[in-house]
């Protein structure tokens, strides 16, 4: 959502306010909080959390996992070649790439493991995903899953061209913080790219 966007959405609200003296729409000036609250937490494109968001949501479920002892595995994602996508085909195409990958993985796992997970822009064409409650060899299946789901965009005309990705895959120790447990999952990533792309890398 750009800036004209949230202008928009913030003079609608002030325009219910305004009117709070005399006759207020109640279920309009909740949908415009809604639209508000979406563009502070998650990304324009995607609808993934935002970075900011995300970091926050890691954090409670670090805390939430060390308290009851359960696992928590993260796993990041990088398209590969995505700057050759975008500066040869157009930022527009290399954007409906990066949605169908993103989208349709999204509505894959929701039907394998429900909403266990959670999802975020780090930035660019990386995406990071959190795992609650899911062990390594969980995640690395779901992982492989993504891989191959990519791979078949193409063959089922979803997207206009092949496209691969290399994800990471790491596990929560009892050190770990944030930065941690990103750092590693993030090393994890760049040991498939190294590989020649279209790979897991896992780090334990």
């Amino acid at each position: 959502m750009k800036k004209s966007s949230l202008a928009k959405i913030t003079k609608a609200i002030q325009s219910e306010i305004d009117a709070f003296g005399e006759v207020m729409d109640v279920s309009k000036f909740k949908e415009l909080q809604k639209q508000l609250e979406i563009f502070l937490i998650r990304d324009a494109l995607t609808l993934s959390l935002n970075r900011w968001k995300f970091e926050e949501v890691l954090k409670r479920e670090i805390t939430r996992a060390k308290s009851d002892g359960t696992p928590l595995c993260l796993l990041m994602l990088d398209i590969d070649k995505f700057k050759q996508i975008n500066d040869c085909r157009g930022h527009i195409e290399g954007d409906d790439i990066l949605k169908a990958i993103i989208w349709g993985f999204e509505f894959a796992i929701e039907g394998t493991i429900g909403q266990s997970h959670r999802l975020g822009r780090w930035g660019g064409d990386e995406f990071l995903y959190i795992f609650p409650s899911k062990d390594m060899t969980e995640v690395k299946g779901i992982a492989e899953k993504h891989r191959i789901h990519t791979e078949d965009l193409y063959k089922e005309g979803v997207i206009s061209r092949p496209v691969t990705v290399s994800i990471g895959v790491t596990h929560l120790k009892k050190s770990d913080d944030v930065t941690s447990f990103i750092k590693r999952v993030d090393r994890a990533m760049y040991k498939a790219k190294k590989k020649g792309g279209n790979k897991i890398g896992v780090l334990k």
